[in-house]
C-alpha cells in the first residue's frame, strides 16, 4: 500500500502550476478558433507558458518524491496516456519519413509541392527516425510495463508526465498564436516536438540517454565539418552528404552560412528594400481617391555614407543574415523563343522588358496573336551586364520568404503619421557588389550607388499577396547609372524612380540624394 506523504507547501507541487498553465494555453486556442481578440489570446499564451515553465523548473530542481504517488488511480491513467503519447510520436516520425520519400508535406499531404516544397528531405528524415523512434518505443515499453507492476513512481516518471503535458500546452499555444504570429507559432511547434522527444528521454536508462545525447552532439558537429568541406572542389561523397543531410539541418538551425567561410571571395551582400505606400488623409482632386505617401523600409538599415543605423554591429549582422533567405534564383530563361515557322521572337518576359526601355524601337514587328505588353517606365538596360543576367526570378522558397517579409513589414507604422494604414508594398532585392581594387585608384568609394544592383521583386498587398504577377518589369534589374562616364557625374536610380521616390538622383559631390534636374531628366 502506498504511504501517504504529507507536504507542508502545496505551491511546491508542479501539477498545480502545470494545470493552470495548460488551461490558459487551451483557452488561447479556443479564443483563436472563436476569432475573438488577439490581445486576449496573446496574454493567455504568455501566462500559460510562464506557468508551464514554472512547473518544469520546480520538478527539475527538486529531489522530492513524485506527487503522483499520492493518487494511485491518477498514476495508472497517466502511464497509459504516456504510452499512447510516445507511440503516436513514433508513428508521426515514421509517417514523416515516408512523406519525405514521397515528396509530401507530412502535416498537409494534399498541398502541392509546386508552390510549397516538402519541409523534410529523406536524408534528414532518416536521421530523425534513428534518433526518435527507438527512443520513443523504449520509453513506451517502460511506461506500459509500469502499469502492470503498479509500483510507486520515480522522479523520471513524473518528469516525463510533466513534459508530456508541457508539449500539449505548447501545441495549444501555437494554435492560439497561428492567426496573429505565424513565426512564433512555428517556433512553438518546434518546442512541442522537442518536448515530445524529451518525454521518452526522461524515462529511458542513463546509458541510453548518454548514447542519444552523444549521437546528437556528434551529428551536429559532423554537419558543421561537412559544411566546411563540401564547398567545391570537394569529393563526391561530401557533396552528397551536404545536399541530403547536413544542409537541411544547418538551414533549419541557421548555421550554414558562416561555416562556408568568406575568404578568399566573400561575394556580394544582399539587401531588401521595401517601398511602403500609406493611405493619407488627403484626396487627390484628379482621381477623387485618397493620396498615397511612400516610405522606404530597408533591411538592413544602411545609411548613404555606408554606416548602419543600429545600436550594435551584431544587430546589423543579424538583419543582413535575414536577406540570405531570398538570394536563390531560378535558372535564367532564354530571351528568345522559336515560332512554329522557325522564326526567333522575344520571349514574353523579355518582350515586355524591351517595351519598357529606350530600345522599344527594336521590336518593329509585333508577334501575331500576342498582345502588346503594357508600358510603365522607360528603364535602360545595364550596359555592362548581359541582358539575360539582368532577369532574376526567385525560386519557390525565396518567393515564400518575400511573402512572409511583406506581411511583417506591413505592420510598420508611418514614422510621422502612425494613423495611416498600409495600402501596398513594392519590394526590391538589391545586390551590393564589392568594388574592385582598381576602382579605388580612380576615386570610386565603397558606398558608390553604382555598386548597388536593384531587382524588382513585385508589388504586394499587405497580406503578402502579389498584386500582379504579370508586371512588365517584374524580376528585372532596375539599374543605377551615371549620366556621363565620369566619377563626378550624378547617378540616376531607376529603382527609386519606379518606386515613386522623387529623390532619385545621387550627387557625388554633396553625397546625398536629390530630385533630378529637368535638363538631366531629359
Amino acid at each position: 500500500m502506498d504511504a501517504v506523504i504529507v507536504r507542508e507547501n502545496r505551491l511546491a507541487n508542479p501539477w498545480i502550476w502545470l494545470g493552470a498553465g495548460f488551461l490558459f494555453c487551451l483557452a488561447s486556442a479556443a479564443w483563436s478558433i472563436a476569432e475573438q481578440s488577439h490581445v486576449v489570446g496573446a496574454v493567455a499564451v504568455t501566462i500559460g507558458l510562464a506557468l508551464v515553465g514554472i512547473a518544469l523548473t520546480i520538478r527539475l530542481n527538486s529531489s522530492a518524491p513524485p506527487f503522483v504517488n499520492e493518487s494511485p488511480a491518477a498514476r495508472a491513467v497517466l502511464l497509459l496516456a504516456m504510452t499512447v503519447f510516445q507511440c503516436v510520436a513514433a508513428m508521426l516520425v515514421c509517417w514523416s519519413l515516408l512523406a519525405a520519400f514521397l515528396g509530401l508535406d507530412p502535416l498537409n499531404p494534399g498541398r502541392s509541392t509546386m508552390f510549397y516544397p516538402p519541409p523534410l528531405k529523406p536524408g534528414l528524415a532518416i536521421i530523425l527516425w534513428l534518433m526518435v523512434v527507438p527512443l520513443s518505443l523504449v520509453g513506451a515499453a517502460r511506461t506500459f510495463g509500469q502499469v502492470s507492476r503498479r509500483e510507486p513512481w520515480t522522479v523520471p516518471f513524473e518528469t516525463g508526465a510533466l513534459l508530456m503535458f508541457a508539449a500539449l500546452a505548447t501545441l495549444a499555444a501555437g494554435a492560439g498564436l497561428a492567426q496573429m504570429a505565424d513565426t512564433l507559432a512555428f517556433f512553438l511547434s518546434v518546442v512541442t516536438a522537442l518536448l515530445a522527444v524529451l518525454v521518452s528521454f526522461a524515462l529511458v536508462s542513463r546509458t541510453l540517454q548518454r548514447l542519444v545525447l552523444s549521437a546528437a552532439i556528434l551529428f551536429h558537429f559532423f554537419a558543421i565539418v561537412n559544411a566546411t568541406l563540401a564547398a567545391p572542389p570537394a569529393p563526391w561523397i561530401f557533396g552528397q552528404l551536404w545536399t541530403r543531410i547536413s544542409r537541411p539541418y544547418l538551414e533549419f538551425m541557421y548555421l550554414n552560412n558562416a561555416y562556408h567561410f568568406y575568404s578568399p571571395d566573400p561575394g556580394p551582400a544582399t539587401y531588401v528594400w521595401f517601398r511602403i505606400f500609406y493611405v493619407t488623409n488627403e484626396i487627390d482632386p484628379e482621381t477623387n481617391q485618397p493620396k498615397l505617401a511612400g516610405h522606404w523600409f530597408k533591411v538592413p538599415d544602411v545609411k548613404d555614407d555606408g554606416t548602419h543605423g543600429y545600436r550594435v554591429s551584431l544587430e546589423y549582422q543579424r538583419h543582413l543574415s535575414l536577406t540570405e533567405n531570398v538570394i536563390q534564383n531560378e535558372a535564367p530563361p532564354p530571351l528568345f523563343t522559336m515560332t512554329p515557322a522557325g522564326e526567333a521572337v522575344p520571349a514574353p518576359h523579355f518582350e515586355s522588358r524591351v517595351y519598357n526601355s529606350p530600345d522599344a524601337g527594336q521590336l518593329a514587328k509585333e508577334v501575331i496573336g500576342r498582345p502588346k505588353p503594357p508600358f510603365v517606365l522607360a528603364v535602360p538596360f545595364h550596359p555592362d551586364i548581359p541582358r539575360e543576367m539582368q532577369y532574376q526570378k526567385p525560386n519557390l522558397g525565396a518567393l515564400r520568404m518575400f511573402e512572409t517579409y511583406v506581411k511583417h513589414v506591413a505592420k510598420t507604422p508611418h514614422p510621422t503619421h502612425p494613423e495611416w494604414r498600409v495600402n501596398s508594398i513594392k519590394v526590391y532585392r538589391v545586390v551590393h557588389m564589392i568594388a574592385l581594387s582598381g576602382s579605388f585608384g580612380n576615386g570610386q568609394e565603397p558606398q558608390d550607388p553604382m555598386l548597388y544592383r536593384p531587382f524588382y521583386m513585385g508589388h504586394y498587398a499587405p497580406d503578402g499577396t502579389l498584386v500582379d504577377p504579370n508586371e512588365p518589369l517584374l524580376y528585372w534589374m532596375l539599374p543605377m547609372l551615371r549620366y556621363a562616364p565620369t566619377i563626378t557625374s550624378p547617378i540616376m536610380s531607376w529603382a527609386a524612380t519606379h518606386a515613386g521616390d522623387p529623390l532619385c538622383d545621387y550627387n557625388p559631390l554633396e553625397k546625398k540624394w536629390v530630385e533630378p534636374k529637368k535638363e538631366a531628366a531629359k
